[in-house]
């Protein structure tokens, strides 16, 4: 076989060599840090007909922002990966609103005078809300340089769900946990990582145990991509491609 066949050969087999190794599920992507902030959506000027709308909301909206580092493939100088999942899940617990509680209480002694029980007084006191989404990336290159990506969930659903029993009524960062999840293509785990108040052995666990978390409210989809946000159209060249989401029939 001559110089220039095994360069022809050695083109056509990295591909196929890059998507075996990615099926085994190493760690690809590296050095992964969440950084959670409260922040206001962006300003656009409008035009003078532009109707302004009148509703308030007590928190801001809710910014995930994951900074990772895709390893360079060993045998390929310009090696990228296709079809990559960031899978996020927030947990953020907090009181329950007094009305909720009320409400709650009268539930359980109806429920208690019906089966003769005495409801455990315990578990009214906070609810916790688990937020999940995810961002599929059409390609990232693996440059083992740093990127970043961010996910964001609406004030609405924070009002709606949660209560800070404070001045401002606003949640900060230390009321919030947060498991990111990077997957390949074949669905192999290829980056993790944990944030939040405790260590990372233990939020950690705290995810594994959802089933056992009294008040749990769960909100499939409520973690937004960056593309589904005011923000998706400022500084697209800065971030990985998201691959837009197939419309529903």
């Amino acid at each position: 076989m001559t110089r220039f066949q095994k360069i022809i050969c050695a083109a056509v087999l990295l591909p196929m060599s890059v998507i075996a190794a990615d099926k085994a599920g190493n760690d690809i992507f590296t050095k992964i840090k969440v950084t959670p902030r409260f922040v206001d959506a962006p300003a656009f000027r409008e035009s003078s007909v532009a109707v302004s709308g009148t509703v308030s909301f007590i928190n801001s909206w809710l910014l995930l922002e994951v900074e990772y580092y895709p390893d360079t493939y060993a045998r390929a100088k310009n090696a990228w990966i296709d079809d990559v999942t960031m899978k996020m899940r927030v947990l953020i617990s907090s009181p329950i609103r007094a009305s909720e509680k009320n409400k709650s209480i009268d539930s359980d002694k109806k429920t208690a005078a019906t089966k003769k029980v005495t409801p455990p007084a315990d578990s009214r006191d906070q609810i916790t809300v688990l937020f999940d989404g995810e961002t599929m990336f059409q390609t990232i290159a693996r440059d083992n340089k740093k990127h970043i990506a961010t996910m964001f969930i609406p004030p609405q659903l924070l009002d709606r769900h949660l209560y800070k029993n404070t001045l401002t009524g606003k949640l900060t960062t230390r009321d919030i946990s947060v498991e990111v999840t990077f997957v390949n293509s074949a669905g192999a785990v290829i980056g993790e990582h944990f944030y939040g108040s405790k260590t990372d052995g233990d939020t950690k666990k705290e995810f594994e145990r959802l089933d056992s978390i009294k008040n749990l409210i769960r909100l499939p989809g409520s973690v937004l991509p960056r593309s589904e946000t005011p923000w998706g159209l400022i500084q697209p060249d800065k971030f990985d491609l998201i691959k837009q989401r197939a419309a529903k029939q």
